[in-house]
Parts: structure tokens; C-alpha cells; sequence
């Protein structure tokens, strides 16, 4: 039988509301010991739910403000999900929104370089952004790239992270993910829009060239 421990540097970061708890049972339970759930949602079944099966959490209270789609939340569980994880030991994130599941995580992990940084795609919209579905990177990057005020602004979040990652990343190690799914037959559903990310593979607004 085939091993799929995954690498215990490697932590899995699922980031946001606790909607689908069932279906992050379901997903990472065999890998739980690699995961990471950061959260602001209080819902105490959820919760219950997923301490009895010994997730690790870290729960946050929610910005007081909180920013275009959300992204004050967005930013602050990130961050203090990537703090927990570093605290533990772990060198390298793989950070999922917690409502996107993949049918095999151990290939996609087995698949990511760890000298490079991956976001899901690059998207013709708005001038251009990385796309922020999920993201690997080395737990010290992370670190760097999520600390980041909370803010007022008015742009995309997207838009807001593509800016701070061209300042902090002087290198071409950017390797996007999709492409991963593409041409290893890996399924990606995002639950909260009932669609697969395996169906943009032709859709011309997602593009995966390696400099922005």
C-alpha cells in the first residue's frame, strides 16, 4: 500500500469560515497532523466538531472593519494561521480557502517546488492580479508577505496582494498552480460557487506566464 504521509515540514493552512466543516473532515482528516485551520467563525458546532477530531485551530476575532470582500479577515487569519504554523516547526505552506477542495492533495503537494512560489493563476481582470484561491510558498515568505496592515482601500484584495508581493520578491521562482490540475487530472471544487477549477483550463483571462 502506497504511503501518503505527507512531508511533516509541510503545513496545509485552510483559511476562513467553518460553512463546510463536514467537507474538511472529510478532505484532510488522514493528513490532520499537517493542518492547520485559522478561522473567525464561531460556530460552536463547527468548532466542537473539529476539536473532537483533533484539528488543530486557531481562532481570531473578527476585524473590526472588514475591508473590500472581507480581505481585513482574509489578512488576519492567514496571518495568525502562518504564526501558529511556524511556531510548530513547519517550513513550507501550502494556505487553501477553506471552501475549495482538492481530490488529491498529496499529489498537488508532491508536485509543488519548494524553491518556488505558487499562487493558482494570473487573471486578465482590472488591470491584472494573482489569483488568491490558495498559495505554497517557504513559512519565512509567507511570514513576510502576510504581514500586512488592514486597510481601507478601496481595490480588489487580489490587486492588493499582487502589489505587495512584486515589492517583497525580487526573484522568477512565481509557478502558479492550475496548470498542476491540468495536466495531472486533479480535481479542485470550489463548494461556495458549486464550480471546478479544471474548467478554466481554456478560458483565455487566466493566463500562467511566470513573470508579471
Amino acid at each position: 500500500m502506497q504511503d501518503l504521509t505527507i512531508d511533516n515540514k509541510i503545513c496545509i493552512l485552510i483559511q476562513g469560515p467553518l460553512n463546510y466543516y463536514n467537507e474538511i473532515i472529510k478532505s484532510y482528516e488522514p493528513y490532520k497532523e499537517n493542518v492547520i485551520i485559522s478561522t473567525n467563525d464561531k460556530s460552536l458546532k463547527a468548532l466542537y466538531t473539529l476539536h473532537y477530531k483533533n484539528f488543530i485551530i486557531v481562532n481570531t476575532n473578527l476585524a473590526q472593519y472588514p475591508g473590500r470582500a472581507n480581505i481585513n479577515n482574509q489578512i488576519k487569519t492567514t496571518y495568525e494561521g502562518i504564526k501558529k504554523a511556524e511556531q510548530i516547526g513547519f517550513d513550507y505552506i501550502l494556505k487553501i480557502r477553506s471552501d475549495i477542495f482538492i481530490d488529491d492533495i498529496y499529489l498537488l503537494i508532491e508536485l509543488l517546488d519548494k524553491k518556488s512560489i505558487y499562487f493558482p493563476a494570473y487573471h486578465n481582470h482590472e488591470g491584472g492580479y494573482l489569483c488568491d484561491f490558495m498559495m505554497f510558498a517557504s513559512t519565512k515568505f509567507m511570514m513576510h508577505f502576510w504581514d500586512i496592515p488592514l486597510t481601507n482601500e478601496d481595490a480588489p484584495p487580489e490587486v492588493i496582494l499582487t502589489r505587495k508581493y512584486l515589492e517583497i520578491n525580487k526573484t522568477d521562482n512565481l509557478e502558479y498552480i492550475f496548470p498542476l490540475f491540468y495536466t495531472n487530472k486533479i480535481n479542485a471544487y470550489w463548494a461556495k460557487y458549486n464550480k471546478f477549477f479544471n474548467n478554466y483550463q481554456n478560458d483565455s483571462s487566466f493566463t500562467y506566464q511566470k513573470k508579471i
